[in-house]
């Protein structure tokens, strides 16, 4: 077996927010501001979006055994390299809230009493709980430290740019789609409101969705067999070493 299959410094892309119907209540927030109003719409929608990265944190409690467990059950490329000496984990998230504008349907509208339409739409994305853990056994080597470190803060660098890229994309996606909707008529304003908050969050869903899979597509080339070959061999193979001791029983 290659020495670098002993172990591996990747992120932990499993813990990530998804949007979709089974974790609604974890990641996306869709919330209305009633008002009333004429439902005119000739007034364009505000779109706004905050983007989101929390300060990362370097942690160096954990040793290379709980770094695996953290780590059981993610993504495959855990499993084919084994034990880990540094894991970047964090959380992409997506929120957003919508402000409709209601009023009483016009005459010649389609029998139903309420008007509604989209007036604003505040977007959050980015990545929270961003933590840089690197394996107790490896601070007390500098030059390890830093090489683990190094490829670690590759990882939060490659999402903050495509943090940066995908921040106005999605904000031009979401604006054309709340354009589309228009004018939205109902037996209430709470049907009304429904009936809006589906096709932003579907609009919503698709633009985080393919966010999230420039993400994966992103980090993998990140972690390429050529770079645990080259980590196996630095700093005269003490990565090798330490995670050889991890595997021995206690005494």
């Amino acid at each position: 077996m290659d020495a670098m299959h002993g172990f591996v410094i990747d992120r932990l892309a499993g813990w990530r927010g998804l949007v979709g119907p089974a974790a609604l209540a974890l990641v996306l927030a869709a919330r209305a501001a009633y008002a009333a109003g004429s439902c005119d719409p000739a007034a364009p929608p505000q779109v706004t979006l905050t983007p989101v990265f929390g300060a990362p944190v370097i942690d160096t409690a954990l040793d290379i055994a709980a770094l695996q467990g953290i780590a059981r059950g993610s993504a495959s490329l855990h499993r084919e390299f084994g034990l880990l000496i540094g894991l970047t984990t964090t959380q992409l998230i997506g929120r957003f809230e919508e402000v409709v504008e209601y009023g009483a349907a016009p005459p010649g509208a389609p029998g139903q009493p309420v008007c509604g339409i989209a007036r604003e739409v505040r977007l959050r994305l980015g990545f929270e709980d961003v933590v840089v853990h690197i394996a107790h056994e490896v601070i007390a080597d500098r030059c390890l430290y830093g090489e683990v470190y190094q490829h670690e803060d590759r990882h939060v660098q490659v999402d903050r740019a495509l943090l940066a890229e995908a921040a106005p994309r999605m904000t031009v996606a979401i604006d054309a789609a709340v354009k589309a909707i228009g004018v939205v008529y109902g037996n209430s304003p709470d049907a009304v409101w429904r009936a809006i908050q589906q096709r932003v969050q579907a609009a919503f869903d698709a633009e985080f969705s393919a966010v999230e899979q420039e993400m994966h597509r992103r980090q993998s080339l990140i972690d390429q067999p050529a770079e645990y070959r080259r980590l196996a061999q630095v700093c005269g193979g003490k990565a090798a070493r330490l995670v050889a001791a991890s595997r021995r029983p206690p005494p």
